[in-house]
């Protein structure tokens, strides 16, 4: 997660070219939120957004609680969250600007008094933490009683459908497959790739679907566990259901799908070892031209992605 800290990180590519969470998916977090009270229709008070990054997951939840405070140990992070303020408040419809604040705070360093939050949040981070007894122990302690503490993550899309040049030769489905073998060469298999420049264990631990942080939930301190995960294939044979979270791109070209890799962290470190970065993009373009006929303008892909969400609330009266 350091990755993202460094100066150099380009935390608007990351902003513009990650996906977004659909409010289908915050539609079942506050229903999580209500099934305590058996209502759904009011705002928590206070929730905290740790790894907020630029903040993709934070201002949503303006919509379905008071305040609002993201965390992120990377400043140039943080920095492009506060930039979006006024135009994410005016499309939420907010004038209030004091109803969100973001900060520079490592999730390790973190404290607050007892019992202070409804919500407590963590989108696509929660593989980085060093260290879950101590991280569960702490959002416990921080959390009024019944309250939520909520995590969700998404790696690795798959192309499900597209459109646009091709080659013809090869059926739809044989596409596809052949699309998939090529990404995790290049971001996964490959030792001249870009593989060998993940941040482990955090990436080892989000494509096992975060099974070792669901594992160390402590029974004692947490009750009404939720996870739901989500696996696509090319085949279509595993459908998303209304209790998925939701991640999906359409029609985007080929060159924004690269350009979606380059916000991956191992790219960064890539770039920073080799700098050849930008070759390497081109490269990877020219495997799906080549292999699959596809026009890095004119082909549109519709991307799905692996994802999940964990749901718990606080034990206690």
């Amino acid at each position: 997660m350091s990755t993202f800290a460094k100066a150099g990180f380009k935390s608007a590519n990351y902003n513009s070219f990650r996906p977004h969470y659909p409010p289908s998916f915050y539609k079942i977090l506050t229903e999580y939120i209500g099934k305590e009270a058996g209502k759904t229709g009011d705002k928590v008070g206070k929730t905290i957004d740790l790894g907020c990054g630029t903040g993709v997951a934070t201002y949503p939840l303006l919509q379905f609680s008071q305040n609002v405070v993201g965390l992120d140990l990377s400043p140039p992070m943080i920095e492009t969250a506060n930039s979006l303020k006024a135009a994410k408040l005016k499309e939420l419809g907010i004038q209030d600007e004091s109803r969100i604040e973001f900060g520079v705070c490592a999730v390790e360093d973190f404290d607050a008094p007892p019992n202070s939050y409804d919500l407590i949040t963590a989108a696509e981070c929660i593989h980085w933490f060093k260290d879950y007894p101590k991280f569960f122990e702490a959002a416990a302690k921080h959390l009024k009683p019944n309250g939520v503490l909520a995590y969700w993550f998404y790696v690795d899309p798959v192309v499900v459908n597209f459109e646009g040049p091709h080659n013809e030769k090869l059926l739809a489905i044989e596409t596809m497959r052949r699309a998939q073998q090529i990404y995790l060469l290049y971001v996964y298999e490959d030792p001249k790739g870009l593989g060998v420049h993940w941040d482990r264990p955090g990436r080892d631990i989000l494509r096992n679907l975060l099974r070792e942080v669901d594992a160390q939930i402590p029974q004692d301190l947490f009750k009404d566990v939720k996870t739901q995960k989500y696996v696509p294939s090319v085949d279509g044979l595993l459908q998303l259901t209304p209790q998925d979270l939701r991640l999906v791109r359409e029609k985007i070209t080929l060159k924004d799908f690269t350009n979606y890799i380059s916000t991956y962290s191992l790219f960064h470190n890539y770039s920073e070892s080799t700098g050849a970065g930008a070759e390497f993009l081109e490269k990877m373009i020219q495997e799906f031209e080549t292999e699959l006929g596809w026009d890095r303008e004119k082909t549109l892909l519709d991307l799905n992605w692996t994802s999940g969400y964990t749901f718990m609330r606080k034990s206690g009266e």
